[in-house]
């Protein structure tokens, strides 16, 4: 195992396309010697910060490789593509993904000051809503809360924001939707939006909240019949008796 720790930290820096593969197979690999996987994940991270692929496509195989990593030197090389504005957008986005399901707090960081900034293009905003719900952390709930509630922001974000409130399981992020779903004011798409993020979710506040637009005949068509299939495809026996008028 010495000498494989030892090959792998002497392939630092390689751009090899056929030794990137080998590395990321090593990471993989969860029988692995942890000490093994350590090196091969610096070997990685080294890449993922090497700008002189200029097709990126290395680059994405390290990032890819990454995905809930707990590595410092290989955490640390996707949280700075990730803030460096100055990269191509789709290779942050990779970046971005990879730390989808990490905890660590300078990639929340990192992910929150892409959410928050309307500059950024909305498919990295999306992958950094969707990485910032599954930390499951409070402020990163409030953070998706106010652009799922800003009128101001895009559909696609908005969508972006309710898909990743809806995906928590985080009973913290539930009032934002109900919000939605119950303001008869606002648009029907984003009521819809709000409750088909509703999803898979047992929670008995969600369960009559969807009941009540069922119920209620003078909701829209569509409205109602998203509250049918939600409660349905949830599974719950309990569900299915909302449905009793």
């Amino acid at each position: 195992v010495y000498f494989r720790q030892v090959a792998a930290e002497a392939l630092t820096g390689t751009r090899n396309p056929h030794v990137v593969e080998k590395l990321a197979a090593v990471v993989q690999d969860k029988t692995e010697d942890v000490d093994l996987r350590g090196f091969a994940q610096q070997a990685l991270a080294a890449v993922v910060l090497d700008k002189k692929d200029e097709d990126y496509l290395l680059r994405k195989l390290a990032a890819e490789a990454l995905v809930g990593t707990d590595n410092a030197d290989a955490l640390s090389a996707l949280v700075a593509v990730v803030r460096d504005k100055a990269e191509y957008a789709p290779w942050r986005a990779h970046a971005a993904k990879s730390l989808i399901g990490t905890h660590n707090a300078d990639a929340r960081k990192a992910l929150a000051a892409v959410w928050k900034d309307k500059k950024e293009v909305d498919y990295l905003r999306k992958i950094a809503a969707e990485a910032l719900g599954q930390t499951g952390n409070a402020d990163a709930i409030k953070l998706l809360a106010a652009v799922w509630l800003d009128k101001t922001e895009g559909t696609y974000v908005r969508w972006a924001a309710a898909e990743a409130l809806g995906g928590t399981d985080n009973a913290d992020a539930l009032p934002a939707l109900f919000a939605v779903m119950q303001d008869k004011k606002e648009d029907v798409y984003f009521r819809q939006v709000a409750i088909e993020a509703l999803t898979g979710t047992s929670n008995p506040h969600a369960v009559e909240k969807l009941a009540a637009v069922w119920k209620d005949k003078t909701e829209a068509y569509d409205l109602r019949m998203a509250a049918a299939e939600v409660l349905v495809g949830n599974g719950d026996p309990f569900m299915l008796l909302a449905f009793a008028v």
